[in-house]
């Protein structure tokens, strides 16, 4: 079977950045980039979390998303909306999973 989704990323969302940040490094994982600045910063670590802050929690989830590197995302954004998912308003590589969390469809391999 082809293989046509990796998992690119997990993005946490917290209120806690710094503390979140600070862990992630304490136990290894190492940075990529950053950006953003208070209340709207973002960290990626080379290993596949990114640390997201917010403000409050708008949902019950503290995963605000899942990134996979798909090589044919179309594929992928048809076989969601066939298997009950809706495209989200964030973007054309963007759906929803039916328990609220958002999938993030990156081009390519990871």
């Amino acid at each position: 079977m082809e293989q046509n989704s990796v998992l690119h990323h997990i993005a946490i969302a917290t209120c806690e950045y710094d503390k979140y940040v600070m862990f992630f490094q304490s136990i290894g994982m190492n940075e990529q980039k950053r950006s953003g600045i208070k209340p709207n910063r973002q960290f990626w670590f080379k290993q596949g979390i990114q640390i997201k802050e917010v403000s409050s929690y708008d949902s019950n989830y503290a995963v605000d998303h899942i990134a996979l590197c798909a090589c044919d995302s179309k594929k992928v954004v048809e076989q969601a909306s066939q298997f009950g998912c809706l495209l989200s308003e964030i973007d054309d590589n963007w759906f929803v999973l039916s328990n609220g969390i958002s999938i993030e469809l990156i081009n390519g391999e990871k």
